[in-house]
């Protein structure tokens, strides 16, 4: 699912970062290819666990949902 008015700016790049290094994945280039490919971002705009899990605010777009 797509959250609207979203977009890569309102990812968490620490936290991706963070989650490929727990995966022990060397990657250096965190790219929109590689969100693509994690399930995090579509169409230019974060998904739902995209948002709950590497947004900046997740509150600001679904401030009833929790994890």
């Amino acid at each position: 699912m797509i959250v609207e008015n979203t977009s890569i700016k309102d990812i968490d790049l620490d936290k991706i970062k963070n989650y490929l290094t727990a995966q022990k994945k060397n990657i250096s280039n965190i790219d929109e290819r590689l969100l693509i490919n994690l399930g995090v971002l579509k169409n230019g705009k974060l998904t739902l666990g995209g948002l709950l899990f590497f947004g900046n605010n997740p509150q600001q777009y679904k401030p009833v949902f929790l994890i």
